[in-house]
């Protein structure tokens, strides 16, 4: 099975398979033991990143990114930064979904002649034959076909 091909159906096939919720939900308990931070504390973090004003930073905050301090007293803090955070925040809950392409093998051209075919302005309407794509996974694509129906 090759990456990219037919991922949503086979990803819900082994979801929806025996013992695969409950074996990933074990692997990601043991693998948040392992790690020194969990997924809502890099949450939380990115968070505070976005909301602190760099005004209110000492040099111990977990958010600076660098502290300089000169002989005459004079501090300059620079943070992590927050554009890259805020980056970051939207990829690990999913609020960037909108920006991705989900492509389909559906085929507004073919349905269109397929439409037309069968409304001819004159003469005999020639049978048409739908060719099936033959799929990686040993499918004909017709599983989800529904003729005539179009977005």
């Amino acid at each position: 099975m090759r990456a990219g091909k037919n991922s949503d159906a086979n990803s819900d096939h082994w979801l929806n398979a025996r013992g695969v919720r409950e074996r990933i939900q074990k692997l990601q308990e043991r693998n948040s033991e392992r790690s020194e931070i969990t997924r809502q504390e890099a949450l939380r973090w990115l968070a505070d990143l976005i909301r602190t004003p760099i005004g209110s930073v000492g040099k111990d905050s977990a958010l600076v990114q660098a502290y300089e301090e000169d002989s005459a007293g004079n501090v300059k803090v620079r943070l992590v930064d927050k554009i890259a955070g805020l980056q970051t925040l939207c990829r690990m809950t999913g609020w960037n979904e909108p920006d991705r392409i989900k492509l389909s093998t559906d085929d507004s051209l073919s349905a269109y002649l397929l439409e037309l075919r069968a409304k001819p302005i004159g003469g005999t309407v020639i049978p048409f034959e739908q060719k099936l794509l033959h799929l990686d996974n040993g499918k004909r694509g017709e599983e989800n076909h529904q003729p005539g129906a179009s977005e």
